[in-house]
């Protein structure tokens, strides 16, 4: 699952100050007169309980207000999608770790756990210090803090959920954090300066579900955009939501079309992969092209679109095949189960 994200995050360095945070999940509910006394555990969740075909790129609730010696459980309630919690990148994203070192490989930094007091930067190419995502060290609103890879679909390397306790040295002020693979999802706390300025974590969570099943219920909006003839939409979505599936699914041509695949999501990208021998998106060259080039012609065959996706992120928002023989072609996403499509050609 990690090495399908390495393009993603090479791509989110473009991002700058595109982060952030319009409508990620919603805020706190209205604050009380009191709020509760002591140490407060409260729950944050990442994406919502959506069928596959939806990743809600958002968090819930999206502001939190806290204290020191407060502790936050951070848990993807997606059973697909991957996210991560990470504090310590700045709005503009200069300072966001390069996706891959200067020897082409992954940078364990910018999607496995580390935490850190040494300030991120695009150099930071190894975490300074050995990172326990089971047992993380208490934020203290300074330096590199993140999860690395939440997700249930990952296995045991990659768990659904993280705690994060706030050390009882943080000061009062704001703490955002992001995801680092999806450009718009960012969150943040307030640390408050007094506990009457808390919600209690149950109402917290009142206001958080609300927000996330309005979130669910909003997927249905989601519609693919109109197609011109020969082609067909690779995903599509907002800011937040985006759709995991072609639309087409099943497009009938001739023999000499030519079929053009458009990504119309604004930040997810896609592939078209034929005769795929791929099991699970972690697979090497699951998201590399392979076989016939965009604009060349296919007949049969193991073929890949390799990634493509809305630019600036992605070099290209499409894929494109002319098909020179009668049959019935059947292709896949690699990065998403489920997402598969036909060309039938006569």
């Amino acid at each position: 699952m990690r090495k399908i994200l390495v393009i993603l995050l090479v791509a989110l360095a473009l991002l700058g100050a595109a982060c952030g945070n319009d409508d990620n999940g919603g805020g706190n509910a209205k604050k009380k007169a009191a709020g509760p006394s002591g140490a407060q555990t409260y729950d944050v969740d990442m994406d919502a309980d959506a069928s596959p075909q939806y990743q809600v790129a958002a968090y819930y609730p999206g502001q939190l207000t806290v204290r020191p010696g407060d502790t936050i459980v951070f848990n993807n309630k997606s059973k697909v999608h991957p996210h991560t919690v990470t504090f310590g990148i700045k709005a503009d994203q200069s300072n966001r770790p390069a996706a891959i070192t200067a020897k082409g490989e992954e940078n364990p930094v910018a999607f496995a756990p580390c935490f850190t007091d040494t300030e991120a930067s695009p150099q930071l190419a190894a975490c300074p210090s050995k990172a326990d995502p089971a047992n993380p060290p208490a934020y203290a609103g300074r330096g590199f803090w993140s999860s690395g890879i939440l997700s249930a679909a990952a296995g045991p390397a990659a768990p659904a959920k993280i705690t994060l306790k706030l050390a009882d040295s943080i000061a009062p002020g704001n703490y955002s954090y992001v995801c680092m693979l999806h450009p718009f999802q960012a969150g943040s706390i307030k640390v408050a300066a007094t506990d009457g300025d808390r919600l209690t974590p149950a109402a917290v969570r009142t206001s958080a579900e609300a927000s996330a099943k309005k979130a669910v219920a909003d997927t249905s909006s989601l519609k693919a955009p109109a197609a011109t003839a020969g082609t067909v939409t690779a995903g599509w979505g907002d800011r937040i939501t985006a759709v995991m599936a072609y639309d087409p699914a099943a497009l009938n041509v001739k023999v000499g079309d030519t079929v053009t695949w458009k990504d119309a999501s604004p930040y997810e990208p896609h592939t078209v992969t034929f005769e795929s021998m791929f099991k699970t998106p972690g697979d090497p060259g699951a998201t590399a092209p392979a076989g016939v080039k965009s604009g060349g012609t296919y007949t049969n065959g193991f073929t890949s679109s390799g990634l493509f996706g809305p630019q600036p992120f992605f070099e290209s928002n499409t894929f494109s095949l002319t098909f020179a023989k009668a049959g019935t072609y059947n292709y896949v996403c690699t990065i998403h189960p489920g997402q598969k499509g036909t060309v039938t050609v006569a």
